[in-house]
């Protein structure tokens, strides 16, 4: 599987749904408000701090916490994977929450970290979606992200759960498909 059948396999599933909704965001945030610093500080640090609400949902909402709904289907994908992770479910009930205190308060502010956390969203789906495809990532680090994200499914063990950006993985060092 080349990377551009990934990218059309991705758009064609319910990742595609992400990725509209993203640009939908985006567009909207660019025509309502001009962008300003406090956009860009608002941006920028969801972007920093996205590999920890990655490892933090993956950790806690998916593994740690029996009574979340979304365990069910995470336990599920880990049972029969798939390219389908669960997340894109929180996502629309917090869409829409989101979307709701947008309307009333509208600021640009709002607009510019619903905006920012679909795009990441967007890419968190591509990563998880790419590593249940039949694709071998031609860089080093997509390579060792696929090779983290399906260890963690072989594993279970606790140092995996930031699939994309793997920052709390601190111990170990991937190396030709096996963690030392």
């Amino acid at each position: 599987m080349t990377l551009k059948n990934v990218i059309v396999a991705f758009l064609s599933s319910r990742g595609g749904l992400i990725v509209l909704s993203a640009v939908v965001a985006v567009v909207a945030r660019i025509l309502l408000w001009p962008i300003g610093t406090r956009d860009l500080i608002i941006a920028g640090l969801i972007v920093a701090l996205w590999p920890t609400f990655e490892y933090v949902a993956h950790r806690w909402v998916f593994h740690e916490w029996i009574w979340t709904p979304f365990r069910k289907t995470h336990d599920r994908h880990h049972d029969e994977p798939t390219t389908e992770t669960g997340l894109p479910d929180l996502w629309v009930i917090a869409d829409y929450y989101l979307l709701s205190v947008a309307f009333v308060f509208a600021t640009s502010g709002i607009y510019t970290a619903h905006a920012t956390v679909l795009v990441m969203l967007s890419v968190y789906e591509f990563i998880h979606f790419s590593c249940h495809c039949n694709y071998t990532p031609k860089t080093w680090w997509g390579w060792s992200v696929r090779v983290n994200h399906l260890q963690h499914h072989k594993l279970q063990s606790a140092d995996r759960y930031a699939m994309s950006f793997p920052i709390f993985r601190v111990t170990g060092k991937v190396k030709k498909g096996i963690s030392e």
